[in-house]
């Protein structure tokens, strides 16, 4: 758990202090997954965009 949660040594005292830490590896777990997501969704928007852009326009009859 602590290799994933790239964490080294508790430096909070006592037993607040590991419920706190046991919140902050929670809250960074988290926020890792949602910039994973937001890192998908962002390259998912710039291929649609570019390949939307990149197809010609059909639409005018000549």
């Amino acid at each position: 758990m602590k290799a994933d949660g790239r964490l080294g040594r508790n430096h909070l005292l006592g037993v607040a202090g590991d419920a706190m830490n046991a919140l902050l590896v929670a809250t960074g777990h988290n926020l890792r997954l949602i910039l994973n997501w937001l890192r998908l969704f962002v390259a998912w928007l710039i291929a649609a965009l570019i390949s939307s852009s990149a197809q010609p326009d059909t639409s005018q009859a000549v």
